[in-house]
């Protein structure tokens, strides 16, 4: 179905699962083949048991409730749901983007929904004056959940490599020890509160003259560096 139709996989998991529960449904294949109404709509209809109209009073979101509203819950659907949930962390290849995916049970998912539309409202306006979009709001609000609001003291090990980092104002050459890239105000924040070791190469860069070593002392000098000036000390 996917390469016939040139459709996502979720796409044609909906339209195989649809046309077996419309079997004995004549009446809405025949609504979706003539145009009367949307695939949405019939998928909705689909997953109600009970034989029942198009419910064109009732946009797609209100066919999908009632037809949620009659599916009954086990005791077992509910060890299941509690059982399934899981949070996926993927990082892209330089470790500089982070994406989440996950599934929640309708509790856990409703008190961390009801947490992350709290926190964000004592999150302070952004410089600009402006709050930010809703999600970005949302995931600095977890942020600060999962750190208490507190940026962790963490010993950060700094690769620098001169070459790139000076002449493009710290946008290149620059990665933590663990394995991501990072720009100039990445590191300024990171060394605020952080034990750093920092390792600045020059010529031809990891593998060339290191110009400065410094193991362990809470510095600044990745800023000097990043914008071509020289280390003190």
């Amino acid at each position: 179905m996917t390469r016939k139709l040139d459709v996502s996989l979720d796409t044609a998991r909906d339209l195989v699962q649809t046309m077996r529960r419309t079997q004995n449904k004549p009446h809405l294949r025949e609504a979706l083949a003539g145009g009367v109404v949307s695939f949405d709509r019939i998928e909705a209809l689909s997953r109600i048991e009970d034989d029942t109209d198009l419910l064109q009073h009732l946009d797609v979101a209100g066919v999908r409730r009632v037809a949620a509203d009659r599916v009954e819950v086990t005791a077992d659907d509910e060890i299941d749901a509690t059982r399934e949930r899981f949070l996926f962390l993927r990082p892209s290849l330089d470790e500089s983007w982070w994406d989440l995916r996950g599934g929640l049970d309708g509790v856990t998912g409703a008190v961390i929904d009801r947490a992350l539309n709290e926190k964000p409202d004592q999150i302070p306006p952004l410089p600009d004056g402006t709050r930010g979009s809703v999600g970005w709001r949302r995931a600095t609000a977890l942020y600060e959940l999962a750190s208490g609001g507190q940026t962790p003291q963490a010993q950060v090990i700094v690769f620098i490599d001169a070459n790139k980092a000076s002449p493009s104002a710290g946008r290149a050459g620059i990665r933590l020890e663990a394995g991501p890239r990072v720009g100039a105000q990445a590191i300024a924040n990171i060394l605020c509160d952080a034990t750093a070791e920092i390792t600045v190469n020059g010529e031809n860069g990891e593998n060339g003259r290191v110009l400065l070593h410094r193991p362990g002392a809470k510095t600044r000098t990745a800023a000097l560096a990043l914008t071509g000036g020289q280390p003190k000390g």
